[in-house]
């Protein structure tokens, strides 16, 4: 135990039984002896993550660890064992911060927000701040989903909460109740409010904004490509095709594997990727060209379609002045420009660029 009045940065467990009260007032020899095996059971769990139990708080316990991933750790194996014997279940709540040792156990706003946390949990289940998210969210071990954030009694700012969704544990089915006490500007939260809050949580709109800046660029690097080495029409097209297909690919998967903890690709996800492929493909094909000789290098437009319009090149004006170098030459090469910018205005009528005449 550290010495009163010490601070002491920690890992933060609060747990609790569900319906203790009740079963007291019905049975109070049974609620003693389920308190005394819950507290058998957490006590082998935190020693084995190298915790400390700090307070006994009648049906609830305040344990510590120098690390979040072990306090989490410790959590589903409690839930698990608890799980396993004939008792009421448990919720679990975890948060980092700042506690206070004195001569009466210990206080802080980290001891209060790991016992408001503990409160939004599923009986069997694990929640934890947005704080302890953060250090375990890289490990493998452990699955978490978002809860939203989340306004706490007598807590100033909202908290990020998420649901460890580890098998054997629960996950509440809905947005805590708790969040109902935030109101958006003297108005209640609708579910547009809340699939707002998931799309923001997710950083779908991030996601989606950098994709259009990459597929803009890209689309412009293949008309500029495309101009100077005279691509067949289908390129930019197809390119086109190809990427508006992929910006819904990646919603799809900004949504799916932005959430917090959700790594694992899902049948529907597949499938609405492969949806998207095939129209994108099946897209491509029907504006593919259908068949035939490709039209010779240098020439502009070689789709069916262009190749049914006559073409025309026009040759430089060869300069026959003896001032080779002088006005003539530059009246000869004006000609030629003039020219052919005339000749591109006519509809029906596909011009040879200068670059592959020359």
């Amino acid at each position: 135990m550290a010495e009163p009045g010490k601070r002491q940065l920690a890992a933060i467990m609060f747990a609790d039984m569900v319906g203790y009260t009740a079963l007291m007032q019905e049975d109070e020899a049974e609620a003693r002896r389920q308190r005394d095996k819950h507290r058998v059971l957490i006590s082998s769990a935190v020693e084995g993550h190298h915790g400390e139990i700090l307070q006994y708080y009648g049906d609830g316990t305040l344990s510590i660890f120098s690390s979040a991933v072990e306090a989490v750790e410790c959590a589903v194996a409690v839930q698990r064992a608890v799980g396993e014997e004939d008792v009421i279940p448990l919720r679990i709540g975890i948060h980092t911060g700042d506690i206070v040792h004195d001569e009466d156990g210990v206080y802080g706003d980290g001891v209060n927000l790991a016992s408001r946390i503990e409160g939004l949990a599923s009986p069997g289940g694990v929640t934890v701040s947005g704080k302890v998210f953060d250090e375990i969210k890289n490990h493998p071990s452990i699955s978490a989903v978002s809860l939203g954030s989340v306004q706490l009694k007598n807590v100033v700012d909202p908290v990020s909460v998420y649901a460890i969704s580890n098998e054997g544990l629960t996950v509440p089915s809905q947005e805590p109740e708790a969040k109902a006490e935030a109101p958006v500007h003297g108005r209640p939260e609708t579910r547009a409010d809340t699939v707002f809050q998931q799309i923001k949580d997710r950083a779908v709109v991030p996601w989606a904004l950098a994709y259009l800046a990459g597929a803009w660029a890209l689309l412009e690097i293949v008309g500029f490509a495309g101009n100077q080495f005279l691509w067949p029409a289908l390129v930019p097209k197809a390119t086109a095709i190809l990427v508006a297909a992929g910006f819904f690919i990646t919603v799809v998967v900004a949504w799916y594997h932005g959430e917090p903890g959700r790594q694992r690709i899902t049948g529907p996800e597949l499938l609405m990727i492969a949806l998207l492929l095939t129209i994108a493909g099946g897209t491509v094909a029907v504006f593919a060209p259908g068949g035939g000789p490709v039209g010779a290098p240098g020439v502009v437009g070689t789709t069916a379609e262009a190749r049914e319009r006559p073409a025309i090149a026009v040759l430089p004006f060869e300069n026959m002045s003896a001032d080779a170098e002088g006005e003539a030459a530059f009246l000869a090469l004006g000609l030629h420009d003039d020219l052919l910018t005339k000749l591109s205005k006519v509809p029906s009528l596909d011009v040879i660029a200068r670059t592959s005449v020359m």
